[in-house]
């Protein structure tokens, strides 16, 4: 078995990376501005490649032992806050009920239920089933919206777990890569049902965790020399070209456009963030502590920003603040997710002491 394990503690510019990655996903729901592009073309792959490079496998683990502690970390939380969203969901209903004496359809809590367990937001293909004319219902309510993400990954670790202890050095994992992408993309175009647990997208985007495992360890220094500002110019004219000539991207959707080209500004887009982030942990401290507290607290904010959105809407209601004039730029867009963050200090705060188990972390010893 191939096993590139020296990184065993946690590293600053890979927490920095989660947290700018965090951040763009909450852009993402909200507004990005003239980066929506840039954003939607790196946000998620950027999250599969940190996976990668916190990626293990321990000396003593067998496939038994790395499943359960992978389900502990994803499959876990991801039922405890699904749960939770999809009770407070229901409540609202319940509520109206009694209040107001309204109807309720069953399929109001079926359709989500079903989405919850089969965790993708369309059972079909949206283009193809547009094309075929085929009803294509949304199957989550959109506070379940990013979760696809959390059991995506731990499909994916599963698999690259087998690509790793089958594979004797860095060749084989690289070609057994290639062979699941080439799987993904087949599946992509050729059926048009998702799979459970976004099995398909685990198999298209697992290039981005195996190109995080490998070159882990790499040295990059953190100074900042004309070698770097040269790459980081080089890298973002390759994102912008290749996502303007690619078409819109979201592999939640299966929406990929050119193969070819989402690959080139994925890729390109991580070099610019492994450069930036590493920049950020040994020179610019402010943005390090926000940075890598938001990094560290990733699922917390993936779990809760939607709903608190709604919270900052009607505090900008009661207030009566309007941001009309910037409503199409990321300014605005920013403003929600830092405001949201602060609301949401609390709860990491009751959850990282409290109940962290419930986020995929380590229940402390003390």
């Amino acid at each position: 078995m191939y096993n590139n394990q020296k990184i065993r503690k946690r590293i600053d510019w890979i927490d920095i990376g989660k947290g700018i990655g965090i951040f763009y996903v909450m852009l993402s729901h909200k507004e990005m501005g003239i980066l929506a592009g840039h954003i939607t073309s790196l946000f998620m792959p950027l999250f599969f490649f940190l996976s990668g490079c916190t990626f293990s496998i321990k000396d003593n683990d067998t496939f038994k032992t790395f499943l359960r502690r992978k389900s502990k970390s994803l499959v876990v939380p991801y039922l405890a806050i699904s749960t939770l969203l999809y009770g407070i969901y229901i409540s609202k209903f319940i509520i109206k009920f009694l209040l107001q004496h309204s109807s309720i359809q069953l399929n109001n809590f079926i359709t989500p239920f079903v989405g919850y367990l089969y965790s993708v937001p369309f059972l079909y293909d949206i283009k193809k089933a547009k094309i075929l004319g085929i009803n294509n219902p949304n199957l989550v309510i959109s506070t379940f919206n990013p979760f696809w993400f959390i059991l995506c990954l731990f499909v994916m670790e599963i698999i690259f777990y087998f690509i790793v202890s089958t594979s004797k050095n860095k060749k084989q994992i690289i070609i057994k890569m290639v062979a699941c992408a080439f799987t993904g993309y087949l599946i992509n175009t050729f059926i048009i049902i998702q799979l459970p647990w976004s099995i398909d997208k685990a198999l298209s985007s697992i290039i981005f965790l195996g190109l995080g495992y490998l070159i882990k360890n790499m040295n990059i220094s953190p100074e900042i020399d004309w070698k770097k500002v040269i790459l980081i110019i080089i890298f973002t004219i390759i994102n912008i070209t290749f996502y303007k000539l690619n078409s819109f991207v979201n592999i939640s959707t299966r929406e990929y456009g050119n193969y070819f080209y989402f690959y080139i500004a994925a890729i390109s887009g991580i070099g610019i963030y492994i450069i930036i982030s590493q920049v950020i942990a040994k020179k610019i401290n402010i943005l390090k502590k926000f940075f890598v507290f938001i990094g560290q607290n990733t699922f917390t904010l993936l779990s809760f920003h939607l709903i608190t959105y709604s919270i900052v809407d009607k505090i900008f209601s009661i207030l009566k603040i309007n941001l009309e004039k910037i409503q199409n730029t990321i300014f605005y867009g920013a403003i929600y997710a830092v405001l949201t963050i602060i609301i949401l200090l609390p709860v990491i705060t009751v959850i990282n002491k409290k109940v962290p188990w419930i986020v995929g972390k380590k229940v402390s010893s003390s």
